[in-house]
């Protein structure tokens, strides 16, 4: 029986370091750890997601989705359930010639 290091596996299934696929699912970590780290402050609330929704101003669908990372959020969704959260967060984005940094 051949035996495969994490390595080879990552490769094969993930894709190589540096392409799109691999990319993609870095992504999708990062988005899907925002998520679940929201649920978790929620629950801490003691919220459900129709309570919460309502808080933020979106729908029940949007903040599971969001939470269970089933679909794209948008900017604007994102930070109405930062907001009603009572979080804060920093989006900077860094330009060849200048950066723009928005706090919410």
């Amino acid at each position: 029986m051949k035996t495969y290091s994490l390595s080879d596996v990552k490769h094969e299934v993930l894709g190589k370091k540096g392409t799109l696929d691999r990319d993609n699912f870095k992504l999708d970590q990062r988005i899907a750890k925002i998520g679940f780290a929201f649920r978790e402050k929620r629950l801490e609330q003691g919220l459900t997601q129709d309570q919460f929704g309502q808080l933020a101003g979106v729908s029940r669908s949007q903040i599971s989705r969001f939470e269970n990372h089933a679909g794209d959020v948008t900017l604007t969704t994102l930070f109405k359930i930062i907001g009603a959260l009572k979080a804060k967060a920093t989006l900077q984005i860094v330009l060849s010639d200048k950066t723009i940094e928005i706090e919410f």
